[in-house]
C-alpha cells in the first residue's frame, strides 16, 4: 500500500511539472513575421505532443530527448489579431497577436539612447497599436539563456518615450510606408563591445579573433569585483561629503563612476550574446539594424572581421538564410578618447560591405562634434528605412550615399569612381575638400578635387606621384561630397588598415 501510494505521488508529480513552457518573446500582443513560415518552439516533457493553432491552422510537434519542441506555422499575410494556442499538458494562450513586420535593433547606448532625448514632436508620441515593442530586460550570462525577459507592448507616449530612438524612428517610418503592424525588439546596452555580442564558439575559432577574445576572459577573470566594489563606495563617500550642497546635474555629471557596473551589466566574451541573444534564437523576423563601434575604436583593425563574424553567426544560428542586416558608421565626433581611431573603424565598417544583404547609414553629417550621443536619431531612423524600403520593399528609395568604387591614376591624376550616386556627384561649398594623396615617400599630402558626373578627379600637389588616397581621413571631417538624392560620401582608403 505504501508503496502504491509513493509510485502514484511520484506519478502526480512527473504529471505536474510537465508544463509547456516558451521563451519570454512569445507573449500577448507579439508580431509575428507576415509572409514567412514563423518558428514557434518551447520545452515539455520528452515525448509530449505539443499542438500549436492559430485561427484553424494546426502543427503539431514531439518534444525531443532534451526538452525541447519547434515547429514552423504557414505563412500569413497582414490581418485581424489572431489568437495563438499551445497546447500540451497544459495551454497557452497569447491574444491579440499581429502579423506584420519584425526587426531586431542592437548594440550599445547610441542604439539605446530613447527617443525622449531625440526631440521628438508630438506626431511621434501619438499612440499607435500596430507599432509595438518588446525589450529584452535580460543581462548578461555565462552560458547561453533561453527564456529571456521582457514583453510585447503596444506604442504609447510613455513608452515611446523611453524606446530606442533608432530603432522607433526606422520602424516608424516602415509602419507609415507600407501600412503594416511593425514589430521593434530592442536589445541594446551603453559601453558595450562587440565581443560580448558574439558567441564565443566563433571568436574563439577565429585565427585573429581567438588571442584577443582569449585575452578578454584572462582580464575578465583576473577582476576583483569585490574590491573594486569597496574602492568605488569609498570615493563616492567621500565625495558626497566634500560636496553636500551639489546639484543634481552636478552628481550626474562629476559623482564618481565605478567600472566593476559595466564589469556586472557586460559580463564576459559572449555574455550578452548569451544573455540578450540567444533567448530570441530562432524567432522569425525581417532583419536586423545594429549601432556600435565606439567601445571597439582603439583596435579597429580587427573590427571588420568581428562585425562579419557577428553577421555570419547569427544567420547561421536564426536559420533564415542571409537575412537582411544593416549598421550605422560611426558619426562625426571631434574628441575620441585617447587611442580610438574613428577614421580606421568607418573604413572598417564600409569593407564589411562585402557580405551579402548588408547596408550602411553613412551619418558622417549628422553627428554632433563634442557629444558622442548625438540626438538626431530621426535622420538615423530615416536612412535606415531608405535603405530598407528601397533595398527589400521595392521602393525607390537611396539605399546609401556615395561609396568608393575603384580608382584610376593617371599621372599626377587619380580619377575615383563611386557607386550609389543617383546621378551626377554634389559639391557642397566652395571647396570640395577631404580628399588625401600618398606620395612615395608615404606622407599624406591634401589634394585638389573637383566631380565628373559619378567621378571625382583628384589632383595631386605639383612634383608628386600619387601612390595611394583617401578621403575625409579624420574624427570630424567636413562634408562636401553628396549624392543626387542628399546622402554624403563615405569616407575611405586605397591602403590596407
Amino acid at each position: 500500500m505504501v508503496l502504491r501510494t509513493l509510485v502514484a505521488l511520484v506519478a502526480f508529480s512527473s504529471f505536474a511539472s510537465a508544463e509547456v513552457k516558451m521563451p519570454a518573446i512569445f507573449s500577448d500582443g507579439m508580431v509575428l513575421q507576415r509572409n514567412t513560415p514563423v518558428a514557434i518552439w518551447g520545452r515539455a516533457d520528452e515525448g509530449e505532443v505539443v499542438i500549436v493553432s492559430i485561427g484553424e491552422e494546426q502543427r503539431t510537434a514531439t518534444t525531443g530527448p532534451d526538452g525541447n519542441w519547434i515547429l514552423r506555422m504557414d505563412p500569413r499575410p497582414v490581418g485581424p489579431a489572431q489568437v495563438v494556442r499551445v497546447q500540451g499538458n497544459n495551454t497557452l494562450v497569447f491574444k491579440d497577436v499581429l502579423f506584420g513586420e519584425v526587426w531586431i535593433g542592437a548594440g550599445q547606448s547610441n542604439m539605446g539612447l530613447p527617443v525622449g532625448c531625440c526631440r521628438p514632436t508630438e506626431a511621434h508620441l501619438k499612440a499607435r497599436d500596430h507599432v509595438r515593442f518588446y525589450q529584452q530586460s535580460s543581462w548578461h550570462s555565462s552560458e547561453p539563456e533561453w527564456e529571456g525577459a521582457g514583453s510585447w507592448m503596444a506604442s504609447t507616449p510613455e513608452l515611446t518615450n523611453e524606446f530606442s530612438g533608432a530603432l522607433y524612428f526606422f520602424g516608424l517610418e516602415l509602419h507609415q510606408t507600407l501600412d503594416v503592424p511593425v514589430g521593434l525588439i530592442q536589445i541594446s546596452l551603453g559601453g558595450t563591445r562587440i565581443e560580448s555580442w558574439t558567441s564565443a564558439e566563433v571568436q574563439y575559432s577565429h585565427p585573429r579573433l581567438a588571442p584577443f577574445a582569449r585575452a578578454d576572459d584572462k582580464e575578465f577573470k583576473a577582476y576583483d569585483l569585490e574590491r573594486e566594489r569597496a574602492e568605488f563606495e569609498e570615493r563616492v563617500a567621500r565625495w558626497d561629503k566634500q560636496h553636500p550642497d551639489a546639484t543634481r546635474e552636478e552628481r550626474k555629471l562629476q559623482r564618481p563612476r565605478g567600472s566593476f557596473e559595466m564589469h556586472l551589466r557586460v559580463g564576459n566574451v559572449a555574455g550578452l550574446f548569451n544573455g540578450k541573444v540567444a533567448p530570441l534564437i530562432p524567432y522569425t523576423m525581417k532583419g536586423v539594424v545594429w549601432y556600435q563601434g565606439e567601445n571597439n575604436a582603439k583596435n579597429p583593425e580587427l573590427y571588420h572581421d568581428q562585425l562579419t563574424n557577428l553577421i555570419r553567426d547569427w544567420r547561421s544560428r536564426w536559420g533564415q538564410g542571409d537575412f537582411p542586416f544593416a549598421w550605422v558608421q560611426l558619426p562625426n565626433f571631434a574628441i575620441p578618447a585617447e587611442g580610438e581611431k574613428w577614421p580606421e573603424m568607418r573604413e572598417a565598417m564600409r569593407q564589411t560591405l562585402k557580405e551579402p544583404n548588408t547596408g550602411m547609414v553613412i551619418a558622417l553629417d549628422i553627428g554632433q562634434e563634442r557629444n558622442i550621443h548625438p540626438w538626431n536619431k530621426q535622420a538615423i531612423g530615416h536612412r535606415f528605412a531608405n535603405w530598407a524600403l528601397g533595398s527589400l520593399y521595392g521602393m525607390q528609395r537611396p539605399v546609401s550615399g556615395p561609396l568608393y568604387a575603384s580608382h584610376k591614376f593617371s599621372g599626377a591624376n587619380v580619377v575615383v569612381s563611386f557607386s550609389h550616386s543617383y546621378g551626377p556627384l554634389k559639391q557642397r561649398g566652395e571647396v570640395l575638400s577631404g580628399f588625401e594623396v600618398l606620395d612615395e615617400e608615404g606622407n599624406w599630402l591634401a589634394a585638389k578635387a573637383k566631380t565628373s558626373g559619378a567621378k571625382v578627379i583628384v589632383t595631386a600637389p605639383a612634383d608628386t606621384t600619387p601612390a595611394g588616397l583617401r578621403f575625409n581621413w579624420s574624427n570630424s571631417p567636413k562634408c562636401t561630397l553628396y549624392g543626387a538624392k542628399g546622402i554624403p560620401a563615405s569616407p575611405f582608403t586605397t591602403e590596407k588598415l
